[in-house]
């Protein structure tokens, strides 16, 4: 695999010395395939990149079961700070398994998690892509870890979208409105449908690009839209 993958002799010999120092254990329960693509991580992080992240789909094709692999150099991340990231992104950890990986004067980690992930459907790079992005921001505490993150697998919803949607909420609560934050936030993801079209009525309000007649049209169209869902929601 790691022959096909490298044609480069110099990056076939590292990645050969990637697979010389991986455990026997991690080699034991990894397809060939798998190994090659997560040695291709961990090379990517000797090319001043700390962290890696990958999201695939158990190997057993087990419904809603995937694994969350973490790939470090140098200090490893705490449990403590990862877990609560993860479950506001929507997914519930069923077990985590650190592979060490000792290389020259380098040690390398990868940190495999088995999860599980309701809202997300097979071999969807879309919604993994834009997780992935999120995690990242979220760990280099560039984005806010709260349960509005679950709206990127429950909708495909990117994490800058997620932006205004959780300002929208911070700015009703200066307004003392009634309901809590926890709140808003379960209604949003329960109504996942209406949430992306009050999205879109935002941006066909505020996008500069579009022109006026063009942004009245769609904001129309988009309102009675979310007003014939919103007559579906039991209250």
């Amino acid at each position: 695999a790691l022959e096909k993958k490298y044609t480069n002799n110099d990056q076939l010999n590292l990645a050969l010395s990637f697979l010389q120092s991986l455990p026997e254990s991690y080699l034991n329960d990894n397809a060939a395939l798998q190994v090659a693509a997560n040695i291709h991580h961990l090379i990517n992080l000797t090319q001043d990149h700390s962290i890696q992240f990958d999201l695939i789909d158990d190997q057993e094709n087990v419904a809603s079961r995937y694994h969350l692999r973490i790939y470090q150099q140098g200090q490893l991340i705490a449990l403590s700070d990862i877990l609560p990231i993860l479950e506001n992104l929507g997914l519930r950890t069923l077990s985590e398994e650190t592979f060490v990986v000792k290389k020259e004067d380098k040690i390398y980690y990868i940190i495999d998690f088995s999860v599980v992930i309701d809202k997300i459907q097979k071999n969807n790079d879309q919604i993994k892509s834009i997780f992935i992005e999120a995690l990242q921001r979220i760990l280099g505490n560039k984005a806010e870890n709260d349960a509005f993150n679950k709206l990127i697998i429950a909708g495909g919803i990117s994490i800058d979208h997620i932006v205004v949607l959780r300002a929208y909420c911070k700015y009703l609560g200066q307004c003392k409105y009634g309901y809590s934050q926890a709140f808003i936030e379960k209604t949003m993801i329960d109504n996942i449908t209406i949430t992306k079209q009050l999205l879109n009525l935002f941006y066909a309000l505020h996008d500069p690009s579009q022109s006026n007649t063009t942004s009245l049209s769609n904001e129309l169209s988009i309102e009675t839209e979310i007003e014939k869902q919103l007559s579906n929601v039991a209250s």
